[in-house]
């Protein structure tokens, strides 16, 4: 189980592929979850043929991530290609979480 906790935190970059990968994924209220363009490992962008081999490559894991929670794949490669993010309520709407507890 993963919970995006507390409010202010984020499941950013690799925290989305984590996310994504447990069984049960809970955001609380005002937490963001996506933004997992790939980067160096200085957190640079990478240039050239390779930025888009390892985004390619990310974008695969990611969707095989999701579709095996029973995720959305669709979604998920979005944040991997654009570097989208969503709210707790959002990732829940768009399916990208189980869970978002009460305030």
């Amino acid at each position: 189980m993963v919970f995006v906790y507390p409010q202010g935190a984020w499941a950013g970059s690799a925290g989305t592929f984590i996310t994504l990968a447990a069984n049960i994924a809970v955001m609380a209220p005002g937490t963001t979850i996506g933004a997992a363009h790939p980067v160096d490992a200085s957190g640079q962008n990478i240039s050239g043929d390779e930025r888009e081999k390892i985004t390619n490559f990310s974008v695969g894991i990611i969707k095989n991530i999701a579709q095996t929670r029973g995720r959305n794949a669709e979604w998920a490669a979005k944040a991997v290609e654009s570097s989208v993010a969503a709210t707790a309520k959002e990732a829940l709407d768009e399916k990208v979480i189980d869970f978002v507890p009460m305030t």
